[in-house]
């Protein structure tokens, strides 16, 4: 883990518990900030977590991201947009994906499932809240055939993620 990692989000999402929601063996993941040098977050950094693993056709994956939380309406804008645009993207996906939204607790949720058939695409669930302070957003992704995560598991993963917040 990177010790330099400003909200160090590999530390407050738990492997055992992705692993009780993936069905799945998942090693530790690999931490890393992101500094903003202009746009809305500007001097701000975002700290991330990912895990990799090759799932199939292609890989699957898990993303934990954690910036500070809206300051400006500029930056709630910005924010917005990682909701939104998922949304977006998971109802122009095309013919057979189904597409899923809503409110888990606090967390807002969208979910877009690949047709089985498409092994080649990711089917991926994600959520965000605010809390602490900080802004969080959970995502994960996998091949459709065995990705069998639900809304209400990512937003109960976040919500335990949160909580860990100091």
């Amino acid at each position: 883990m990177d010790a330099q990692s400003k909200h160090r989000p590999c530390s407050l999402l738990q492997v055992a518990e992705l692993e009780a929601a993936l069905g799945r063996e998942v090693d530790d993941g690999l931490e890393t900030d992101v500094p903003f040098t202009d746009g809305a977050y500007r001097g701000e950094t975002l700290s991330q977590c990912m895990w990799l693993w090759e799932g199939g056709a292609g890989t699957d994956f898990v993303l934990l991201k954690i910036i500070q939380a809206p300051q400006t309406a500029q930056q709630r804008t910005a924010w917005r947009g990682i909701l939104t645009g998922m949304d977006a993207v998971a109802r122009g996906m095309g013919t057979g994906w189904a597409v899923e939204s809503g409110r888990v607790g606090d967390a807002e949720c969208v979910a877009a499932r690949a047709p089985a058939t498409a092994t080649s695409a990711r089917s991926v669930a994600g959520c965000a809240l605010e809390r602490k302070g900080l802004a969080l957003w959970l995502e994960l992704g996998g091949n459709p055939a065995v990705f069998k995560v639900t809304l209400q598991q990512v937003g109960a993963l976040l919500d335990k993620t949160a909580s860990r917040l100091p």
